[in-house]
């Protein structure tokens, strides 16, 4: 499901918070998003910015940033005026890899 461009340019049902998104602890941030999507009935997808004129982005609360508040919190792309693609994945999700060495 997409939302229609809201005035301003944003997405539809954005927030705009006093301060950047990333520039919030991790803890903070994880509140936010977590309380904000639970209060929309959402997805548990979040569209967030900051002041100005910088760009939205969207937010994920899943259970593991539930069970580890002080981790990044998942994001998607940047937010368009148009919408945030449904198909694309968080990208916050540490990988289980071996370090080369």
């Amino acid at each position: 499901m997409t939302d229609p461009a809201a005035p301003g340019g944003d997405p539809a049902g954005a927030l705009r918070l006093s301060r950047q998104p990333e520039d919030l602890p991790a803890a903070a941030l994880a509140q936010i998003v977590c309380t904000f999507a639970e209060s929309g009935g959402s997805d548990g997808r979040v569209v967030l910015g900051g002041p100005g004129a910088y760009p939205t982005r969207t937010y994920v609360c899943d259970q593991e940033t539930k069970r580890h508040p002080d981790a990044d919190v998942p994001t998607l792309a940047p937010s368009t005026s148009t919408s945030a693609s449904p198909s694309a994945s968080p990208s916050a999700s540490p990988s289980a890899s071996p370090s080369d060495g």
